[in-house]
């Protein structure tokens, strides 16, 4: 779902869904990272909300797009992944943000990015966002935004996603502030093969495969005695 690097702008899945700019804060030799999402949306966009009226989405899937949930829904029933049949059935929601993760110190960024990357899981996976993955991006983090209009734009076609999972691996605050309002926190990034399907389709209506970024970072900022979440790069080569 992670293609860490400057590419061709797709329409969002972002992660899965789409960049171009560099994000604020950050020098000339950080590019932005686009998703697999916009593979995803760009399919999703292409399936009318005629094509399956689907009953097996986690929460009611008659939202609309637009809609933000007042909590974060609960799963009612045995935890069930997507498959060509169906989408996933009572994803595991992530919970509440650890409290370590409310600390400005490095174990906090650590412990903040590593729920976060959980969060954009549990997005994709549902197609429904959370309260709190909201609440941790901050409003000029263009890859959040394209996490949220992919989920939504999935949900609103009646599409789903296979695999896809991202992973965040060897997490390390850098030792010094890369800007007086910026902190970097390194990773090695990767993503499983994505699949993405629709109830009246027997193969995958697009295929995104599995990628891997040594050189990932998520940019935070402690703002208002909390951290949030800038943008999600990679550095050039």
């Amino acid at each position: 779902m992670l293609n860490l690097k400057r590419g061709a702008t797709a329409t969002v899945l972002t992660l899965a869904l789409i960049s171009g700019l560099a994000a604020c804060g950050t020098k000339d030799d950080a590019k932005p990272a686009e998703a697999a999402t916009a593979a995803t949306e760009s399919s999703s966009e292409r399936q009318s909300d005629e094509e399956a009226k689907d009953e097996n989405v986690s929460g009611s899937g008659k939202e609309s797009a637009s809609v933000k949930p007042s909590a974060s829904p609960s799963p009612t029933g045995p935890y069930k992944p997507a498959t060509p049949k169906r989408p996933a059935q009572n994803v595991p929601v992530p919970g509440p943000l650890p409290e370590v993760a409310k600390e400005e110190s490095k174990a906090g960024q650590i412990a903040f990015v590593e729920h976060w990357v959980k969060e954009v899981n549990y997005a994709m996976e549902s197609r429904q966002p959370t309260p709190l993955f909201q609440e941790m991006n901050g409003a000029k983090c263009k890859y959040c935004k394209k996490i949220k209009t992919s989920a939504d734009n999935l949900r609103k076609t009646k599409t789903w996603v296979v695999g896809g999972k991202i992973r965040l691996e060897h997490l390390r605050p850098e030792p010094r502030q890369s800007s007086d309002a910026e902190y970097r926190v390194t990773t090695h990034a990767s993503n499983d093969k994505i699949l993405v399907y629709t109830k009246n389709s027997t193969k995958p209506v697009q295929t995104v495969p599995a990628t891997k970024q040594p050189n990932g970072f998520v940019a935070l900022e402690w703002r208002e005695d909390k951290w949030v979440v800038k943008g999600f790069y990679n550095y050039a080569d």
